[in-house]
């Protein structure tokens, strides 16, 4: 609310410590803040400015932590929203801190000056969303739901439950099966495998996005995120595409009973597979490695932005945008590399800017030099011997994990729907277009959305029931229920 008027224009100096981003409307916050301040007065504020995983593990079990009515999708923010902000709310002279090191990057001082000139009415930015809508292309789609059910946007307890689902020598590979807390639903539940991303080398079955979990469980499905073997310990056919498609295995065979002993039951005649960046590529795997296993396919698949044709030249170009190079050589990375399969490899501090990871880790290096190779598919076959050697045409095996390849084969038949932004620096869109053609080519149904001015991970943060959400990610779902809803 309003200050009062025994404290407005009474203060030289604000200082907040990791509080304002808690608060339902920052802009609103700042310019209250800012009517406590004299001419000239200065705010400083102490906030987080990165993505730190156990905050959300501890913080993001209270109701304030997701308070947010601003249009924001997550309360912690980069700083150049926090310069943006104050300077919506009536400040100027706005900086921030540039500290060196893990705690210098995630903590940020944000201080700004009472600006002399009035700003826009808060009530201007509240609610405001950009004009941008997206391009959507489908073939064979079943009737697609256009009214988010209201029940949607209701939030959904949940708890996981932590089994393994693949045992490789001494490695166990984990799923977390995400329960809701409340388990009276009659109707068996489709089941969700869930796969993230990481250019096959990186993170954990913790990262997989929120909002799409809770949807998921929202629309009475059960979601379940997987580990995997992550390369270069491990090729990415018998490794990473092999126990992808185990799991599947698992999730008709066994998931069942493990399932009904918690008390509920799924149905395991419907099974959707979606992933992200890499983990889509893993996702669309399935179309193939499970018939020539002798398993029975997903009946749909949700990929985001995921590479979708490892024969294109972009994996033997060097790489111009994208992510940065690396700052540790090829001795240093490869030094650091396990001697032993491994499933899982977290980050304590994510740096949004670098898609999660972290300058100066070893793993974040390794996946940095990799993107920037001209031998990628070597690299993801063979492992990180030779990475910057001159690249052939194509490796050879190639084709094996590409599925524009099995496409063109006809060994890929499953229903897919793609989400991609026409700005990702990291996966071009066009594979994704050539991909979804090649499937109405063949007759698989299949749909496109591309959103327009949105870059790789577009989707990390956004809400369910949003017009960002309903625009950019919904029809994907929309899709997808059809054949497993």
């Amino acid at each position: 609310s309003d200050p009062t008027s025994s404290f407005q224009r009474n203060y030289d100096l604000v200082i907040g410590t990791n509080v304002v981003h808690a608060t339902s409307n920052i802009i609103k916050t700042c310019s209250r803040l800012k009517d406590l301040l004299r001419g000239d007065g200065i705010i400083a504020l102490s906030e987080v400015t990165c993505i730190i995983n156990w905050y959300d593990i501890v913080f993001g079990l209270l109701e304030g932590w997701w308070c947010a009515e601003d249009g924001r999708d997550y309360p912690l923010q980069p700083s150049e929203y926090w310069i943006r902000t104050l300077g919506n709310a009536g400040f100027s002279d706005c900086a921030v801190s540039d500290g060196t090191g893990k705690e210098g990057e995630a903590q940020k001082i944000v201080v700004g000056r009472k600006a002399s000139q009035p700003p826009p009415s808060v009530d201007d930015y509240h609610g405001k969303s950009s004009s941008i809508t997206a391009q959507e292309i489908s073939h064979g789609m079943p009737p697609r739901r256009r009214q988010i059910d209201p029940e949607l946007r209701k939030t959904t307890e949940s708890e996981v439950a932590t089994v393994v689902y693949k045992t490789v020598g001494d490695l166990s590979i984990h799923a977390d099966i995400i329960y809701p807390k409340s388990r009276e639903s009659v109707q068996p539940r489709p089941i969700v495998l869930m796969i993230h991303g990481g250019g096959h080398m990186i993170f954990s079955r913790k990262d997989v996005r929120p909002h799409q979990t809770k949807y998921l469980l929202n629309r009475g499905m059960l979601p379940i995120s997987l580990d995997y073997r992550l390369c270069p310990e491990s090729n990415l056919l018998n490794g990473a595409m092999s126990d992808i498609c185990d799991a599947l295995s698992w999730a008709r065979t066994e998931l069942p009973d493990i399932v009904a002993a918690s008390g509920m039951t799924v149905d395991k005649s419907k099974v959707l597979v979606m992933g992200w960046s890499t983990g889509a590529t893993l996702a669309m795997s399935t179309a193939w490695t499970a018939p020539a296993m002798g398993v029975v396919p997903p009946n749909a698949i949700m990929a985001f932005y995921g590479p979708s044709d490892y024969e294109a030249p972009v994996w033997q170009e060097s790489r111009s945008g994208g992510y940065s190079r690396p700052e540790m050589t090829d001795a240093e990375i490869k030094s650091h590399l396990f001697d032993r399969p491994i499933s899982h490899y977290d980050i304590l501090i994510k740096d949004p800017a670098l898609g999660g990871m972290q300058r100066g880790d070893p793993r974040s290096e390794l996946v940095l030099a990799t993107f920037h190779s001209q031998n990628h598919v070597q690299i993801l076959l063979h492992g990180f011997d030779t990475p910057h050697r001159e690249a052939a045409e194509s490796h050879p095996k190639a084709a094996d994990i590409s599925p524009l390849a099995h496409v063109r084969k006809g060994t890929y038949r499953t229903p897919t729907f793609i989400l991609h932004g026409d700005a990702d620096e990291v996966v071009p869109v066009e594979q994704s277009r050539l991909f979804v053609d090649a499937l109405r080519e063949r007759g698989v149904p299949s749909g496109i959305l591309v959103a327009e001015g949105k870059s790789h991970i577009y989707d990390l943060f956004m809400k369910f029931g949003t017009e960002e959400w309903e625009r950019d990610v919904q029809p994907g779902f929309d899709f997808v229920e059809g054949f497993v809803g």
